[in-house]
């Protein structure tokens, strides 16, 4: 209840300011770290199917041979699909302690039938620079999806890469960026 007293009282402050439980604070912050116990799969609910929008490289979804657009059915033989399961729900069962396994039910439609997939959980790092390169012989790209612990840093990185390569100017894509850590984004604003 208070929770929801909370969360009502700073929806009427002005439309940046709401209220965190400490469970989603504890996910937050593991967004900001960059890392946290998971299978590396980057979920997405269509129509209460459960699809797997994308694998971390290198993850252990990845090295289990779970690809992109497979559909998730079960977890450790609970029904995720189909149930109208919110998202943050299926996530929690995926989550879970390094070297603990996932049994993961899958579908991919190119092969017509379910099977499941033992997926042994490990510590997932997701990069803030999704991806940086040179866009022609003068212009460097720089794809920020957060601005997280370790943003300014691989910022700093890919954009010396960048300027070695001859990058006279860039272009800092922000598209998707959820947000973050305010120090951070400065920080890379003071480094333009």
């Amino acid at each position: 209840i208070m929770d929801r007293l909370y969360a009502s009282m700073l929806n009427t402050l002005d439309p940046h300011s709401i209220y965190l439980s400490r469970k989603d604070l504890e996910r937050d912050n593991e967004m900001l770290r960059g890392n946290f116990e998971g299978v590396g799969i980057v979920l997405q609910v269509r129509n209460d199917t459960v699809c797997a929008s994308r694998i971390i490289e290198g993850g252990p979804a990845e090295n289990a041979g779970v690809m992109a657009g497979d559909r998730i059915l079960k977890v450790n033989g609970e029904l995720v699909s189909g149930v109208k399961m919110p998202s943050d729900s299926v996530v929690a069962r995926l989550r879970g302690r390094r070297k603990s396994v996932a049994e993961v039910e899958i579908l991919r439609l190119s092969e017509g039938k379910p099977r499941k997939v033992k997926i042994v959980r490990n510590v997932i790092t997701t990069p803030s620079v999704s991806y940086s390169g040179m866009i022609d012989e003068k212009t460097g790209y720089i794809r920020l999806d957060r601005f997280g612990e370790s943003t300014y840093e691989e910022f700093y990185h890919a954009a010396a890469k960048l300027k070695n390569e001859g990058m006279q100017s860039m272009v800092l894509d922000l598209r998707g960026n959820g947000g973050g850590t305010l120090s951070t984004a400065i920080d890379i604003c003071d480094e333009l």
